[in-house]
């Protein structure tokens, strides 16, 4: 599933978890997010009136807010419990309807993961 935004400044911030998990302790219940990736992916770029800002395969939460000026900021940050988050890698692809982002996860099986823009996955 895909959400599509449409603004001319906007400032997105992403979390991508690829698991989560509730423990029971003795003293209440923690939600665990997991581990994080080494560090988040961030973006900064421009997209101009009636373009399109994609973002692809993510499991969590996306916060978009309307800002000032042409320029949209992203910031995603990768989680997982079973899974190494580091592994998975955010590609940005500028096109000549706006701009894709994608979660881009491990490839398994005989069709590799891949980003490209509209409905595709």
């Amino acid at each position: 599933m895909s959400r599509t935004l449409t603004l001319s400044a906007l400032t997105v911030s992403v979390t991508i978890l690829t698991g989560c998990g509730i423990h029971a302790g003795e003293a209440g219940i923690s939600l665990n997010h997991g581990r994080e990736a080494d560090a988040p992916f961030e973006w900064t770029g421009q997209v101009a009136d009636g373009q399109w800002l994609e973002i692809k395969g993510v499991g969590g939460a996306v916060n978009a807010v309307p800002a000032s000026g042409d320029t949209i900021a992203v910031t995603a940050v990768r989680r997982g419990l079973r899974n190494d988050p580091n592994e998975v890698e955010i590609v940005v692809v500028e096109h000549g309807d706006g701009v894709t982002i994608c979660a881009v996860y491990p490839s398994s099986g005989d069709r590799p993961n891949e980003c490209t823009p509209g409905e595709a996955r």
